[in-house]
Order: structure tokens, then sequence, then C-alpha cells
């Protein structure tokens, strides 16, 4: 009988050991899907987080590319104008030249030639106007 409860006590040890491991079995794979599942969290923020930096990184590449784009605009622009203003000075010039040429001491006697040759001219058209008529 003694045997008999001997055996008895080392079953329910042997019960009571293999319900206490496997208990200990469903705490570890409790703790090891959550982690799982924490870990599955993070890889989804980092992604998230990836995914802002790169539509960050986008728009910044954007933004960079429309102001190097407004600055060629206005460098052009810059340039159009700088040779308009060019283009007007050395026609000034030009214009000055020729207004001093023209009012220039030589040109006055060639204005008189141009003069007197003009009225010899209108002079020789209308006799030769009256001659027809005659």
């Amino acid at each position: 009988m003694q045997q008999q409860m001997q055996q008895q006590m080392q079953q329910q040890s042997q019960h009571a050991l293999e319900q206490q491991q496997e208990e200990e079995e469903q705490h570890n794979r409790q703790d090891l899907d959550r982690l799982r599942a924490a870990h599955q969290q993070e890889e989804q923020h980092d992604r998230q987080d990836q995914d802002r930096l790169r539509a960050a990184y986008q728009q910044e590449e954007l933004h960079n590319r429309q102001t190097q784009d407004r600055l060629r605009v206005h460098q052009e622009e810059e340039e159009t104008q700088r040779r308009r203003e060019q283009r007007a000075h050395e026609q000034a010039e030009h214009l000055e030249e020729a207004f001093h040429d023209y009012n220039g001491p030589a040109s006055e006697e060639q204005h008189a030639d141009d003069e007197e040759r003009r009225r010899t001219q209108q002079q020789e058209l209308r006799q030769q106007r009256e001659a027809e008529d005659d």
C-alpha cells in the first residue's frame, strides 16, 4: 500500500510537473507571439517613416528644381534687360555721333551745298516744265 501511495504521489508530482511545463510553454508561446506582433508593428512604423522621409525628400527636390527654374528665368530676364540696355546705349551713342557729324562745321558746308543743289534742281525742273508748256 505504501508503494501504491508512493506511486500515486509520484504520478501526481509528475502530472503537476507536466502541467507546470505546459503552462510555461504556453506563456513562452504567448510571449513569442507578443514579440512577433511588436516586431511587425515596429517594421510597419519603420516603413511608414521611410515613406514619409522619401516623400519629404521628393518634395524638397521639387522645391529645389522650382527654385532653380525661377532663378534661371530671373537670370535670363536680367541678361535680356542688360542686352537691351546695351543696345539702347550703343544706339544713343551712334545717334549722338551722327548728330555731331550732321551739325559739325564741315557738314555746314555740305548742308549749304545740298541746299544749293536742291534749289538748282527745282529751278531746272521749273524751266523744263515752262519749256514743255510753251
